[in-house]
């Protein structure tokens, strides 16, 4: 790897996502990140306390949308499907 990619939002360009497929650099989350994704987390989990459905979180995915995944399962679920999120290794 030639360097270090900061990843900040609102600043990504094709050439940068070229760069990130090419594995040429190792990606960092520019600091400034952290309360959006705080906050973002917080929201999540407070709607998840409640009863309202969350489409991908306690929700099916497509098709299966309007099926309701108990409190217990997400966490299985993503970790099932995380080898699939990340589709440049998989190619």
């Amino acid at each position: 790897m030639a360097g270090s990619f900061v990843l900040t939002p609102g600043a990504l360009t094709l050439g940068d996502l070229r760069a990130i497929h090419g594995g040429r650099d190792a990606i960092t989350l520019d600091p400034a990140c952290h309360a959006g994704i705080d906050d973002a987390r917080r929201a999540v989990e407070a709607t998840l306390a409640g009863d309202e459905a969350l489409y991908g979180v306690n929700t099916g995915f497509g098709a299966l949308a309007r099926s309701r995944i108990d409190a217990d399962r997400p966490p299985r679920l993503l970790w099932v499907l995380s080898p699939l999120m990340r589709w440049p290794t998989l190619l």
